[in-house]
């Protein structure tokens, strides 16, 4: 396990709510990955349960969908090899990686980099009693 994981005891041990941040790749160049990234590293720092979650770009929807659909499977193009997902070394900012969220967690997301908006992030993988959705402008 590397020292950007988590471990499934680290979470949800206490009454603190754990925070999950959804979040891009860190990237030196945006100034809202930066953003996100810091509040963890933050939150951390004063003693509170933080993590990143990995954003994932939405699936393809409209005109795009519906034609490949239409394409033959072996003639569709090969999906891209799935990237690490980049932390910066200079912050403490575990992956969260499990597939449900604790009862105690507080989902933080934006819609910032996505055109068909934040709802699909938090429809299927996970669900929050309690989500905070956060502008961040470009």
């Amino acid at each position: 396990m590397t020292d950007t994981e988590h471990t499934g005891s680290e979470q949800g041990t206490s009454e603190n709510p754990v925070f999950v941040i959804y979040a891009p790749p860190f990237d030196i160049n945006s100034g809202g990955a930066i953003f996100l990234h810091r509040l963890v590293h933050e939150l951390r720092s004063l003693g509170e349960q933080a993590f990143l979650c990995p954003m994932r770009p939405p699936a393809p929807r409209g005109r795009r969908a519906m034609l490949m659909r239409l394409v033959p499977r072996a003639l569709r193009p090969t999906p891209p090899v799935p990237v690490p997902f980049v932390t910066s070394p200079d912050f403490d900012t575990p992956v969260f990686e499990d597939d449900a969220l604790p009862e105690n967690a507080i989902a933080l997301y934006t819609g910032w980099g996505f055109t068909a908006g934040p709802q699909p992030l938090m429809s299927g993988r996970f669900s929050s009693r309690q989500v905070i959705s956060v502008t961040i402008p470009q």
